[in-house]
């Protein structure tokens, strides 16, 4: 006990704690925009529509010429 308190004296209060004292969060998770269902409900979850190009596109280099 005496050496905690050594430490917490040369280094700031608090700075050493027992398992047992817990700790105090300094942020909480918001969840303004969550539905009350956001993993339960099928019809709540974002959809995705993906376009199938009939050929493959050609590939550009990075300073915009065509690899080909």
């Amino acid at each position: 006990m005496a050496t905690v308190d050594n430490l917490n004296r040369k280094l700031s209060p608090d700075a050493v704690k027992f398992g047992a004292m817990g700790l105090k969060p300094t942020w909480a998770m918001r969840s303004d925009y969550f539905s009350q269902r956001y993993t339960t409900h099928w019809g709540e979850l974002p959809t995705v529509k993906v376009m199938v190009c009939p050929q493959p596109l050609p590939a550009v280099l990075s300073d915009g010429s065509n690899a080909d």
